[in-house]
């Protein structure tokens, strides 16, 4: 009982030290994909290639990621593993982020954009007038689920290895994929249930006001909410949030920076210039590193790589197909009853933010003594890696919906069948398409987790790319998972420009 009770106490102090990293990974991302986005909308020429690098990109599982990290923090002694881990966790947490804000600032009303345009005012001030208050209700959501994906991968953030060469910082995710691989089962569960509670304190203090705030931000016809709807702490939250926004607005700091950018006499053309050859100069050295590792590798190995790809993809059909027949009705149910989202919503957010990886120890052992239990296992886990892409993003575009419009279906009696095909799936289909295509990246990034288990000093794996990048990591093998990373991301982006793309196009020419 007394080894129990502290192992409880370390497991809350080490979800506490988790925390901390997720927060300053998060404030990270939320810079970066600011900057980012608007690197993308600079050009058109400079928009195709970042849409189309992060695009791959979110795709890429995070153990991919770990060669270059190890390359460049490994030497750099404890610090730099604490710099190594806090890079993964960033590249687990980021795209959905800048996907968000670039979606938002490319979809500005044009009657706000020619108000701006009126009264002149600068880039800066125009981002803290309009750009980040209008782009503050889709921000909200997606920073959940970037918090939840910051939880999801963190196993295998803050404890990973190529070959003998590892990296462990203290945290839960560690902690529990230590007792993963020893099969201890008491203590995985100790460190879920401390994820868990740590998960819904931070939901309770941060995301809940947050989203609560949300509803003033939102532009419709009517107004979104009232401060008076708000608790006195979320109100505190917002008067901070709107004192930042009027401080830097009115303020002479944003003419600042602009009178400073107009002084070194640097063209707008000439910085997306160097932008465009940074990119392309990047993609090129990207490349030539991979032809460099693809020499090395036997034809055999190549031929088994580019074969794997096609038993992973049927995991990652069948487990988004699970996940869309879940998630579609659930969230236009919860969408169109407005009065149940503050009910449910605080439930579903916790839900959706507790690491299906954290579960897999307990999940596995029951699944791994029935007959086909380790790929219902894989499905399972590759279906939770992309289900809460498609319920917010579907939630979003359905409430997304004016209430004018949904109130008009009602008064002339449209049944549910008429709603659903002339309102709902129209008004919510481009959320709908964005929850489908980051779903997508979402399973991939999943498979590497799925196909590949050591538990209880068992290795356990499946054919599948996903397996294949997991064990040549294990192994040390930095050739074959690169390639294999390579092959992957490279089928994606295919499916992408093939797949994706032409239903994106047809949504917009039926709008």
């Amino acid at each position: 009982m007394s080894e129990v009770i502290k192992l409880s106490f370390e497991s809350i102090l080490l979800s506490l030290i988790s925390l901390t990293r997720i927060i300053i990974a998060y404030i990270v991302c939320l810079l970066l994909s600011i900057i980012i986005s608007y690197i993308a909308i600079s050009e058109r020429k400079i928009e195709r290639i970042v849409i189309a690098i992060l695009d791959v990109l979110q795709s890429i599982p995070v153990l991919s990621f770990t060669p270059a990290v190890m390359m460049f923090f490994y030497g750099l002694g404890y610090i730099g593993w604490e710099l190594a881990t806090l890079t993964l966790i960033i590249t687990g947490m980021i795209w959905n982020m800048i996907f968000s804000f670039y979606s938002s600032i490319k979809n500005l009303p044009e009657e706000a954009l020619e108000l701006s345009r009126s009264i002149r005012l600068s880039p800066v001030r125009r981002f803290f007038v309009l750009d980040f208050p209008f782009s503050f209700p889709a921000l909200a959501f997606n920073s959940l689920m970037s918090f939840s994906g910051g939880w999801y991968f963190l196993m295998y953030c803050e404890m990973f290895s190529i070959g003998d060469v590892e990296i462990k910082v203290r945290g839960i995710g560690s902690f529990i994929l230590t007792a993963t691989e020893k099969g201890d089962i008491t203590s995985a569960m100790l460190g879920f249930i401390a994820i868990a509670s740590t998960i819904a304190l931070s939901y309770f203090m941060i995301w809940r006001p947050l989203i609560r705030l949300s509803n003033i931000f939102k532009y419709e016809f009517e107004y979104g909410g009232t401060r008076n709807e708000l608790s006195n702490y979320e109100k505190t939250i917002f008067l901070t949030i709107e004192k930042f926004i009027r401080r830097f607005s009115t303020s002479d700091f944003p003419d600042k920076i602009s009178k400073f950018v107009e002084k070194t006499h640097i063209k707008r053309k000439t910085i997306t210039d160097i932008i465009y050859f940074i990119l392309l100069a990047s993609i090129s050295a990207i490349f030539i590193l991979l032809f460099s590792r693809i020499i090395n590798l036997k034809l055999e190995d190549i031929g088994k790589v580019i074969i794997s790809i096609f038993p992973t993809l049927i995991r990652v059909l069948i487990g988004i197909g699970i996940s869309a027949i879940v998630s579609i009705p659930a969230a236009i149910f919860i969408g169109l009853r407005r009065d149940l989202t503050d009910k449910l919503m605080p439930a579903i957010q916790i839900l959706s933010s507790l690491p299906a990886t954290a579960l897999f120890p307990i999940i596995f052992f029951a699944l791994s003594k029935i007959n086909y239990g380790i790929e219902i296992n894989a499905v399972i886990i590759i279906a939770l890696s992309s289900i809460w892409y498609i319920f917010y993003n579907t939630l979003s575009g359905v409430s997304s919906i004016p209430k004018e419009i949904l109130e008009v279906s009602e008064s002339i009696k449209l049944n549910m069948k008429d709603k659903l095909r002339k309102i709902i799936i129209p008004g919510a289909a481009k959320d709908i398409y964005v929850g489908f295509l980051t779903a997508w990246g979402g399973a991939w990034n999943g498979s590497f987790v799925a196909e590949f288990i050591n538990f209880g000093g068992k290795e356990f794996k499946l054919y599948g790319i996903g397996s294949i990048i997991s064990e040549s990591a294990e192994k040390g093998n930095k050739d074959l998972m690169i390639f294999a990373t390579f092959v992957m991301a490279s089928f994606i982006a295919l499916i992408n420009l093939l797949v994706w793309r032409k239903i994106l196009e047809k949504i917009e020419k039926t709008k």
